[in-house]
């Protein structure tokens, strides 16, 4: 809601595809008027698809990356006296546009379930070369110039072609260099 004036954010269905619900944007506290861009990879999923979806339907973001998770289900949680916990999925998020984001059992990569990058800023990467990113980001958010510990002072570079693409891309739109 905070970068959309109006229109449907995401909605629900039931078993059988039955509408269950529907969340709308409304205007108040709407951020607009910036260029926005979404960076997703396969292991993007639930509430990060259901905001790349929606931006990228109501043409408010371009969507840079590889094709996301496919984890649209709604899981209903049942608590049990003896503090067990039963949970249930008893329906999947749609976007906009009326797709499925939920990828169903026995679904291909090119079939249309989760988010798709936008079109020419699809930027794959390998399991290794996502491992090497995260490792690297994570030792990243670890920097501390103040620790004592040489290897915190230091924050690594990240090799990171999607967050590139996607600078590439807001550069282009903004004109600048």
């Amino acid at each position: 809601d905070l970068f959309l004036n109006d229109g449907t954010i995401v909605t629900t269905h039931g078993h059988g595809g039955q509408f269950q619900e529907s969340y709308s944007a409304t205007r108040n506290g709407t951020h607009e008027g910036f260029p926005l861009v979404v960076l997703i990879n396969d292991q993007s999923a639930s509430a990060s698809e259901i905001f790349a979806a929606c931006m990228q339907d109501h043409a408010r973001a371009t969507i840079v990356g590889m094709q996301s998770y496919g984890k649209g289900s709604v899981q209903t949680m049942i608590p049990f006296a003896d503090g067990g916990l039963l949970k249930l999925t008893t329906a999947t998020y749609h976007r906009p546009s009326g797709k499925n984001i939920d990828r169903q059992r026995g679904s291909t990569e090119k079939e249309d379930w989760g988010v798709h990058p936008t079109e020419g800023m699809e930027v794959t990467m390998t399991k290794e070369a996502q491992k090497v990113r995260r490792t690297a980001r994570a030792k990243r958010n670890a920097f501390r110039p103040e620790a004592d510990d040489e290897k915190l002072q230091t924050a690594p570079e990240v090799d990171d072609p999607q967050l590139k693409k996607a600078i590439e891309h807001l550069r282009e739109i903004l004109g600048a260099k």
